[in-house]
C-alpha cells in the first residue's frame, strides 16, 4: 500500500531540506500501524558517485550502477532473507514475497513513489561458499536496507526503512539522517591512498592450470562436454586496509562500459566492474546477452602489419564457436517463454580496456507474467561461466577447482515486489577483506583450447583489478 502526498508548489531548496526534516520527523516520531515494515521516500541532494560513500561504514552495504547510468546504494539491514540448497531461489521468492506484502509506503509531498527492493546475490552454485573466505555470504543473501538511496535522470530519493513497532528504530533513523544525507550526496571525496607497489601474490601455478586444461580437454575429447569454462584464484596481501569506495572508483575509471556492484555482509566486500549482464526484467520485457569469447589488447595496436584484435576475434573460429554454443543455450532455454525474441545473426565486438569479447545482445518478450527469479534460475549459469551440458559442468567446477568460487560468475543484482529486477553475473570481481583481496578470472574451454594461451586470458582479466589496488602487473 503506497501513500503519496501532493503539493501545488515547488519550494527553494532550503527551504525544501527544512520540510524533508520536519516531514520525516513527524513521521518517524508519530505513530505507526505497527503490523510491518514501514518505508518513508523523501528527495534527496545527488552527486558525483553519489551513494558510495555508504560503502565506508561497519553494517551491511550494497551499491550498484548499471552500465547505462543510475544509482542504488543501500546502508544497514532491516530485514535479512539468507536461503541455501537447491531450492534457495524458490526460497528467496516465498519469504520475499511475504516481505514485500507486509511494507507500507509513504512519500514526501512531489516525490514519486519508490518500490520496495532487496538487493543481493547467490553463490556461483549451491554450497560453493561454505569454506573461506565465503562463510559469511553463504549459498543466498539479499537484504532490505535501512536507507536506500536512489539516482537516475530523474533525479535522486533517499528512502528509510524499519518495524513499525520498533521505536528505538525510529530514534536512530532520525539521529542517521543528516550523515547519510551527506555521504550520499558527498561522493568518494579525496582518494584514499591505494599503491601497494609489490604486494604478495598467491597464485596458481601455470603447470596446474595447464593440468587442469588438459584434463577438461580429454572429457570434452570422450564426449562428456562440449564446454567447460575454468577459473583460477588470486590472492593479494597488502600492507594496508583496503579503502573500498576509491577501489570501487578506480574500477569504474578502468571499466566504464560495466556493471559496477559492491555487497558487504559483514567484515568482507565482494565488489567488481562486470561487462555481463544476466537478466533485466521490466513487465513482460526481458533482455539478457551471450559474451563469450576473448582476446587481449595489447599496446602495438596498429603498429604496421599487425591484425587488429577484433578482427582477429571476429574471424577466430574456435571463438565464434564458443560464443554461438552461449547463444544456443540462451534461445533455447528463452524459447519456451517468450511470445517474441530478437536475437542477431552475427555477434558484435565489445572493447574493454584489456580485453576485447563477442557481445550479442538478447531481447524477449514474456509469453505471460514471470517473475526476475524464474528467468534467473533458467538462465544461471549460461555456458560463458559454467559449460554444456549445464549440470554436469556445474558437478565438475564444483569437484575439480582447486579453490571454491564463492560468488564469482555468481548473479548479483536487486529485485522489487511486482517482479522486475536486474542481475549481472560477478565477472572482473574480488572479495576483500581488511588487508586481503582474493579476486579471481576464468576462460571458456572447448577442445581447441590452448592451455597457455587461457591462461594468458586470466592474467589480463584480472589486470583491472590489480592495478586498481596499486599492484605492478
Amino acid at each position: 500500500m503506497s501513500r503519496v502526498e501532493s503539493t501545488s508548489t515547488a519550494p527553494a531548496r532550503g527551504d525544501r531540506r527544512r520540510r524533508v526534516a520536519r516531514y520525516l520527523a513527524e513521521h518517524l516520531r508519530g505513530e505507526t500501524s505497527g503490523r510491518g515494515v514501514e518505508m518513508i521516500t523523501v528527495p534527496a541532494e545527488g552527486g558525483t558517485d553519489g551513494g558510495i560513500a555508504l560503502l565506508e561504514g561497519a553494517e551491511p552495504a550494497f551499491f550498484w550502477t548499471p552500465p547505462e547510468g543510475g544509482t542504488a546504494a543501500g546502508y544497514g539491514a532491516v530485514e535479512t532473507i539468507r536461503t541455501s540448497g537447491k531450492n534457495r531461489v524458490e526460497e528467496l521468492r516465498r519469504r520475499a514475497d511475504r516481505l514485500f506484502g507486509s511494507i507500507e509506503t509513504f512519500c514526501f509531498p512531489g516525490t514519486a513513489p519508490v518500490s520496495p527492493a532487496l538487493f543481493g546475490g547467490l553463490a556461483f552454485a549451491g554450497g560453493n561458499a561454505r569454506r573461506e573466505p565465503w562463510t559469511e555470504f553463504g549459498d543466498c543473501a539479499f537484504y532490505l536496507p535501512r536507507w536506500i538511496y536512489r539516482e537516475d535522470g530523474a533525479g535522486a530519493t533517499l528512502s528509510c526503512a524499519f518495524h513499525g513497532n520498533d521505536r528505538d528504530a525510529r530514534a536512530r533513523l532520525l539521529a542517521e539522517y543528516e550523515r547519510i544525507c551527506r555521504l550520499c550526496a558527498g561522493g568518494v571525496g579525496a582518494p584514499v591512498r591505494i599503491d601497494s607497489g609489490d604486494a604478495a601474490l598467491r597464485q596458481m601455478e601455470e603447470t596446474r592450470w595447464i593440468e587442469m586444461v588438459e584434463t577438461i580437454r580429454d572429457a570434452i575429447a570422450s564426449g562428456e562436454f562440449t564446454k567447460i569454462v575454468a577459473a583460477r584464484l588470486t590472492e593479494a596481501k597488502l600492507d594496508f586496509p583496503i579503502d573500498i569506495p576509491t577501489l570501487l572508483s578506480r574500477l569504474a575509471g578502468a571499466y566504464p562500459e560495466c556493471y559496477r556492484f559492491a555487497f558487504r555482509p559483514g567484515r568482507s566486500t565482494f565488489l567488481g566492474a562486470t561487462p555481463e549482464r544476466l537478466v533485466r526484467k521490466e513487465g513482460r520485457i526481458v533482455r539478457t546477452e551471450a559474451l563469450a569469447g576473448s582476446i587481449g589488447v595489447k599496446n602495438d595496436i596498429g603498429k604496421p602489419g599487425r591484425r587488429e584484435p577484433a578482427d582477429v576475434l571476429m574471424g577466430s573460429a574456435k571463438d565464434r564457436a564458443e560464443h554461438a554454443i552461449v547463444v544456443d543455450s540462451i534461445r533455447r532455454r528463452l524459447t519456451p517463454l517468450s511470445a517474441a525474441l530478437e536475437i542477431p545473426d552475427r555477434p558484435r565486438v565489445v572493447k574493454l580496456r584489456h580485453v576485447m569479447h563477442l557481445h550479442t545482445p538478447i531481447a524477449a518478450e514474456l509469453s505471460e507474467r514471470r517473475h526476475v527469479l524464474d528467468l534467473l534460475s533458467v538462465l544461471h549459469p549460461t555456458p560463458s561461466v559454467g559449460g554444456v551440458p549445464t549440470e554436469k559442468a556445474i558437478e565438475w567446477i564444483v569437484r575439480n577447482e582447486p579453490d571454491p568460487r564463492g560468488w564469482y560468475a555468481g548473479p548479483v543484482g536487486w529485485f522489487d515486489g511486482a517482479g522486475d529486477g536486474e542481475f549481472a553475473v560477478a565477472l572482473r570481481c574480488g572479495l576483500v577483506r581488511g588487508k586481503s583481496t582474493w579476486l579471481y578470472a576464468g576462460a571458456g574451454i572447448v577442445h581447441d583450447s590452448d592451455p597457455s594461451m587461457e591462461f594468458a586470458e586470466t592474467d589480463i582479466k584480472q589486470q583491472a583489478f590489480l592495478r586498481a589496488l596499486g599492484i605492478r602487473v
